[in-house]
């Protein structure tokens, strides 16, 4: 039985998963991990692993953490961990939600190259995040591309791809869990057809499009658009429904009243009209909507 061996790229939950599927698989064989720093988390703001480094450590495979550089999509120093990589023999990089581009000289270390795991259907929605702006934009389908990896996001030939339907109500942590969940299903299928060199070409119908990382400003809307929604201009009510589904967990959805910052956390479209039913004053607890600002 051939097993292929890879370096494994990702740091949130979902990416462990996925980790932890290959390393128990003995059709592949995972030599080493790249991953996210340690990072301050919470209020105590605790120095906290990724999940994907605690899998690593949990099966004893060679665990790295480059740190990223100003630039977030970049690596501080992309020599050292290309000098470190360069130290193992593997058939492929694997990166899923990882978040930062590898170099040329990182790439060809492997004998096929690197895949990459991408929630869109590409070319549309390259980038950082494309769940939300999909929910955002009303996309009615969104899906998973399995893509050789370039030097810049999502640019390289497609390898595998999947529709999955973005339902009305759909928010982006309940579509993320649903396609992490296919993710799961369906790579060692994949990975060994494109390794064994029996995937078919993909021609991809969908317009290139591209999405940048949110911030929090993504999350604001005018206190007069809000006001104007409550009122059922339709278009700004749409708007802000979709927002809360597409912002969910981060960054929310807010307005600014006689400077006052009201976060938006639940509503719905009646007729023509959004309706919060959850908000909250900054400072204050969280209350239903009463209807006045």
């Amino acid at each position: 039985m051939q097993t292929y061996s890879l370096v494994f790229f990702g740091s949130q939950i979902n990416s462990a998963e996925l980790l932890e599927l290959l390393v128990k698989d003995n059709r592949f064989k995972v030599v080493a991990v790249v991953t996210q720093p340690d990072r301050p988390v919470g209020r105590k703001k605790i120095l906290t692993a990724t999940p994907v480094s605690k899998v690593a450590k949990k099966y004893g495979v060679d665990l790295f953490k480059p740190e990223r550089a100003e630039k977030k999509n970049l690596l501080k120093n992309p020599e050292e961990l290309y000098k470190k990589l360069d130290k193992y023999s593997f058939d492929f990089i694997l990166t899923y939600e990882y978040g930062q581009l590898l170099t040329e000289e990182v790439l060809n270390l492997a004998k096929f190259g690197g895949v990459n795991i991408h929630f869109s259907l590409l070319p549309s929605y390259r980038g950082a995040a494309p769940l939300p702006w999909q929910i955002l934009n009303g996309e009615k389908e969104t899906g998973i591309t399995f893509s050789k990896m370039g030097t810049d996001f999502d640019n390289g030939e497609l390898l595998y791809q999947e529709m999955q339907d973005i339902q009305a109500g759909d928010t982006t942590v309940e579509l993320h869990k649903k396609l992490s969940q296919r993710v799961l299903d369906i790579s060692v299928s994949v990975l060994l057809n494109f390794l064994e060199g029996k995937l078919k070409k993909v021609k991809s119908s969908y317009p290139e499009s591209y999405c940048p990382r949110m911030t929090r400003k993504d999350g604001f809307i005018e206190y007069l658009k809000f006001k104007q929604a409550l009122e059922g201009k339709l278009d700004l009510a749409i708007k802000i429904e979709r927002m809360l589904r597409a912002f969910n967990p981060w960054p929310g959805v807010f307005t600014m009243v006689k400077n006052k910052r009201l976060k938006i956390l639940e509503g719905k479209l009646i007729g023509d009209k959004f309706i919060p039913t959850k908000v909250q004053w900054e400072g204050r607890n969280i209350q239903t909507w009463e209807g006045k600002v």
